[in-house]
This record gives C-alpha cells, structure tokens and sequence, in this order.
C-alpha cells in the first residue's frame, strides 16, 4: 500500500528529501545552503495557474516545518518541495529557512550555522513572508520583529496550517472575505476552499490565515488518484492568497456561478450537461482584451479534457459572461477550470465545481478480501443503482498496483 504525502505522490514516488542531519560541528555553511535549496529539475504534473502572470513574480521568504526534531536529526519529507511545487504553478523568486521542533522545543535546520543563515535573510526585505506549518509565535522574538516590521510597512504574510494568533486578530479581521480570496474557488472533501481562509490589515500590509491543517503548505492527505487530482487546487488557494497578500491581484475580477448538481439526460441514457450551467463573469475597470483558457478535470482520477477558448472583450466596469460548454459526460465530479490571459500575461485564474448525476450506474463494490498474494482467490461483488439502459455492459477490471490490468470480465444487462 502506498502511503504518502500528495506532494511526494505528484513525484510519482521518488524519493525527494529524506532524513537529513541536523548539521553541527562536522558541516559548514555551504552544506546547509544546499540542504535549503529551491533548485530542481524535475517538474511534476501541474496547472501552471499563474506562471507569467501579468503583475510580475513575487519575492518570497519560505519559512517551513522542518519535522519534529530532536535537533539530532531533521525530516522534513516532501514539505520543503511543496514550495517547489508552489513555484511550478506561480511566479516567484523564492528562498527558504527550516524550522524544526514540536512543543517548546525548536532550532533551525543547520543548527548555529541556520540561525545565522535565517537572521541574515530576515534582514532583507521581502515583499512576502510564509510562515508553513508551525505557529509564527515559536520563532525568536527578534525574527518575529523583523518580520512583523517589514509586513507593517506594506509585506503579506501568509500563514498555512497554525497561525499568528497574536498579530491576526479579530480587530485586524477584514470582513467579507477579499474577492481574491473567495471568488471562482472549488469545493473540496464536500466543502467550499475559501471556508479555510481569514484575511487581515495589519498596517499598511496583508496577512491572510490558511487554517487547513497544512504540515507546510497544503494539508497531508493519504494518496488516492482523487487527492492527486486535488492536489492543483489546494495550490490554487495556496498561490491567490500569496498575491493578495503582497497586494499583487490585478483588477480583472472573474467569479463562477452556476448550479453544481446536474442531473442526468434521461431520454439519451447518458449524463449530459448544458453548455450554460456554469459560467465565469469577467469585470474590469479598463477595455480590455482577453482569451478565457478553459479545461475539464475529472475529481475522482484526475482525467483532464480541453475546452474550446473563448475570446473576449471587456468594456470599464461591465460585466461579461463566459458560459462553458461541456461535452457527455459520465456521472461523478469535475472540476472546471479557467486562466484568463491578456497582451500583458495571465490576469486571472479560478475552478468551480460541478456533479454530474445519474439514475443508473455502480452503487457498490465489495471484495472478499483487501490484499491477496499471486494465485489467492479474490471475489468482487458490484451492486447497481437504478435499471441500466439497453445493451448497458457492467465491466469489472482487476488492476494490481501498478496499476497493470490483471483480469477483465464484461457482463451483460443486470438489475440489482
């Protein structure tokens, strides 16, 4: 059974970071800059939601869980290349500070050697702060300071997974959400991603809480091909509420509206879904000339389809529809997404969901047994839903885990 971070699953299972020392005395300054790098060549399946967007990229400070150290060793796993992940999607020019520990007890990575590499980044400023997965309050106080200074003069911060209670308070609160933060987002695990999301002034800058349970930048889910799929989404959140905080959003606005259940087609036997059940609205300011990039995504695998491109031109302040025409489908979830693209670069990305449901299909699936060796018995047991249609064919697929199809049996029109 494959066990995993979504972040080492995207991977496909090659070992990114492993334990990793904590440096001392028998390592040197060079080492733990290695140890810290955001250098890789080896680019995973993504959406590239915002690369070239039109505000330009971001100068980012990472800082990131580093695991639960003793300060023998550090095991940070996939959570440092989550920021990878992140710079795969967006636009950044990024560096990153471990931190490790649990409780009252933390130390950066590299130990004396890290915590002069992090007071000397820390005395940069930068027009973003990340704070991924451990509560800004274990920091030293002096590098909270710096970093709270620099967001009070016009810096974001963002917070994934615990927050900063003492900096984002209710005061500070900025209600409603930021269209940024709201708008043209799907719904995960049956939830809507922007009921995670807080935003906050904090003098003349931004500070936005992701408050997902995040272990760096996105929460830790056991793989299945369905939170691999969802995994570009959690993304999406991760790289709207960047922007925002470093008052980078541009001021296109698109939002999705919609009905999410679709029913099924009777009269075809088939789901089908209307070309105007979802539609993203544009708005701008300004005239402005764009082409809407739209693509269909399957939740359950992750099975991707383009959409015809939609061009169009937007006059100062008017609102333009986009309806999105969507082919036969079978039941389940999808996700559509949409990148909105101008002379000047990208201006605008978002999702929205929708469910596909039909009278008929597989309700059930039942196996005598979860793990067999070669040559055991295994029985399956499919249960269905409603009468199929005419010369309806249920196919049963066995598939070992890699994914290898061992046997298939096709069976004719069955009830029940």
């Amino acid at each position: 059974m494959i066990r995993g971070t979504l972040a080492s699953l995207a991977c496909f299972g090659i070992a990114l970071v492993g334990e990793v020392p904590a440096r001392g005395a028998n390592t040197n300054a060079q080492e733990v800059e290695e140890d810290h790098s955001l250098a890789s060549r080896l680019v995973t399946p993504h959406k590239a939601w915002g690369r070239g967007f039109a505000g330009g990229p971001i100068r980012a400070l990472f800082l990131v869980h580093a695991g639960h150290s003793s300060g023998e060793w550090n095991d940070p796993g996939t959570r440092l290349r989550e920021v990878v992940e992140l710079a795969q999607r967006f636009d950044l020019k990024a560096e990153a500070i471990l931190f490790a520990g649990s409780g009252n007890t933390w130390e950066f990575h590299g130990q004396q050697l890290g915590e002069a590499r992090a007071a000397r980044l820390l005395a940069r400023p930068y027009e973003l702060y990340v704070i991924a997965g451990f509560p800004l309050e274990k920091l030293p106080a002096r590098m909270q300071f710096m970093i709270i200074e620099q967001v009070a003069k016009g810096a974001g911060l963002v917070c994934c997974g615990a927050g900063a209670a003492e900096f984002m308070t209710s005061k500070r609160q900025i209600r409603p959400l930021p269209a940024m933060l709201s708008d043209a987002m799907p719904r995960l695990e049956g939830k809507n991603l922007a009921d995670s999301v807080a935003a906050y002034r904090m003098g003349k800058g931004r500070g936005v809480w992701l408050n997902c349970g995040a272990q760096s930048l996105t929460p830790y889910h056991e793989f299945t091909f369905r939170r691999l799929a969802e995994y570009d989404y959690w993304m999406l959140l991760v790289g709207r509420a960047a922007l925002w905080a470093a008052s980078r959003e541009t001021e296109l606005s698109l939002t999705a509206t919609g009905t999410p259940r679709v029913p099924s087609a009777k009269t075809q036997g088939l789901p089908l879904r209307s070309a105007d059940e979802i539609v993203f609205v544009l708005k701008s300011p300004r005239s402005l000339t764009v082409q809407v990039e739209l693509e269909l995504r399957r939740a359950c695998d992750g099975l991707k389809k383009g959409l015809a491109a939609v061009d169009a031109t937007l006059a100062p302040g008017q609102a333009v529809r986009v309806p999105v025409a969507v082919p036969r489908l079978r039941a389940g979830d999808y996700l559509v997404d949409a990148v909105v693209r101008s002379g000047r670069g990208v201006e605008a990305f978002g999702a929205a969901s929708m469910v596909v449901e039909s009278e008929f299909g597989v309700d059930k699936i039942e196996l005598s047994q979860s793990f067999v060796e070669r040559g055991d018995p295994i029985a399956v047991r499919t249960l269905l839903r409603g009468p199929p249609p005419a010369g309806a064919v249920l196919q049963v697929r066995l598939r070992d885990s890699y994914d290898r199809v061992l046997r298939q049996h096709e069976i004719g029109r069955a009830h029940g």
